[in-house]
């Protein structure tokens, strides 16, 4: 009996030593969990500390969202910007976004003018200017050619409305030359307005004019020109040539002509003065382009004319553009539409067709459907 009470007393106290030692010998699950929960949120502080958010003050997430909504330009939003936050977009003002359009200038005619009150000659060219909306005219020029030259500017032409008429003088230009003319006009839009495409619409030329002369106030003309010769008894005969003279006489308003017959001056000797110009026959001479008539003036200068040749017009004729204005013949056509009257339409009697009877019998089988 002793001994089972030793064997239980000996069996207790073990349980009780095994259960003191145990939690000491055996590593505490919830204690790693606890640890490891402990080291994360110590891996997350660092990383929120190196991260760089920028400035999330109200003021920059709100320019950041708008700037998506910017037309005239592309930005990158951050995803922070959206991240958790509601965005918002405040309407500031309306604009009714339309195209521009911009149509090419058009010249009607050029005229030379003679003005007997400054008696000076130029070109005048009249027209229109172009036709634009939406947009407004950032330059305008008047250009000339002649010849094979380039196109130069004449002068430059501002505050104009869409359309509007004009009439320009071209004036300091060379006598004898022909000159054709064109408008170029470049538009521009504003801030506010949408922009032309990338493919150079924003600049227009004007058809260019055909060439107009710059006449001369006068002009020369030789005709039967002929050298000094002997003749067949051994005398000489002096040269001598029909001199055709036209000026312009501004009173008048027409061109006047003058001719005669003169003969070439002895040697040493001075010829009479022609018509008046200070100019006299000095000799007639054969060259290498034909037979040449000089004249010459009191104070040296000559002349040198070419015995038949056209002498340049006094009253040369302007240019007249028949091509209709594009503007015009387009509002003449919508108004003919609107208000032209239809043709009436011719409708032809036909004569009446007898009704075809319908037959008694013809049912589905050959019988009467009766």
């Amino acid at each position: 009996m002793q001994n089972i009470d030793k064997i239980t007393i000996a069996v207790v106290s073990l349980l009780l030593l095994v259960g003191f030692t145990f939690p000491f010998l055996v590593s505490d699950p919830g204690s790693e969990y606890s640890s490891k929960i402990s080291k994360a949120n110590e891996k997350i502080e660092l990383n929120r500390d190196n991260q760089d958010f920028g400035d999330l003050s109200i003021p920059q997430v709100h320019n950041e969202v708008l700037s998506a909504y910017d037309i005239s330009g592309e930005a990158s939003i951050p995803e922070w910007a959206f991240y958790r936050k509601p965005a918002r977009l405040d309407v500031l003002k309306r604009i009714i976004m339309i195209p521009p359009t911009i149509e090419p200038a058009y010249i009607s005619g050029v005229q030379v003018i003679r003005d007997a009150d400054s008696k000076a000659t130029y070109h005048e060219i009249t027209g229109r200017h172009s036709l634009f909306t939406n947009c407004e005219i950032a330059s305008c020029a008047l250009e000339m050619k002649t010849g094979d030259m380039d196109w130069a500017k004449v002068t430059n032409l501002s505050n104009f409305g869409s359309g509007a008429a004009f009439s320009i003088k071209a004036n300091q230009l060379e006598v004898g030359r022909e000159y054709s003319y064109r408008i170029v006009t470049k538009a521009s839009t504003g801030p506010d307005q949408m922009a032309f495409p990338q493919d150079g619409s924003h600049q227009q030329e004007s058809v260019a004019t055909g060439s107009v002369l710059m006449p001369a106030d006068m002009a020369w003309k030789v005709s039967g020109a002929q050298v000094g010769r002997l003749d067949s008894s051994g005398q000489f005969l002096p040269g001598r040539a029909t001199i055709q003279y036209s000026s312009w006489e501004w009173d008048s308003g027409s061109s006047k002509k003058s001719a005669k017959v003169v003969t070439e001056p002895a040697a040493g000797e001075k010829g009479d003065d022609l018509f008046g110009t200070g100019f006299a026959l000095e000799r007639i001479q054969d060259t290498a382009d034909g037979r040449v008539v000089v004249l010459r003036n009191s104070k040296g200068k000559r002349s040198y004319l070419k015995n038949n040749d056209v002498p340049l017009s006094l009253t040369p004729s302007g240019w007249d553009n028949f091509d209709s204005d594009p503007a015009e013949s387009g509002g003449d056509e919508d108004e003919s539409d609107e208000t032209g009257s239809e043709p009436e339409s011719v409708e032809e009697s036909q004569p009446a067709k007898a009704k075809k009877k319908r037959p008694s019998g013809g049912g589905l089988f050959g019988g009467d459907d009766r």
